[in-house]
């Protein structure tokens, strides 16, 4: 099935994208997606606690199936003054 990952702030610079598709496995997880991009994008792993997931614009946890054509959000807090 495919997904569609959506990265902001930090996770942006990491993965050198706004976006892009991804092929997963029936059955998979938002946690399952989230592995296989740190496996794809090593630096993400120093962000893995602190990332927030949504699925089609809702937050989620990292439990939560997917399905094709799903889009995944990954967003890092952000901070500023």
């Amino acid at each position: 099935m495919t997904i569609r990952v959506l990265f902001f702030a930090q996770c942006s610079d990491i993965g050198e994208s706004r976006q892009l598709e991804i092929e997963a496995d029936p059955g998979s997880t938002v946690q399952d997606l989230v592995k296989t991009l740190v496996g794809q994008y090593p630096r993400l792993a120093r962000l893995e606690r602190s990332i927030m997931l949504s699925v089609n614009q809702e937050y989620v946890e990292g439990e939560q199936l997917l399905n094709d054509g799903d889009e995944v959000a990954l967003i890092t807090p952000v901070s500023g003054g």
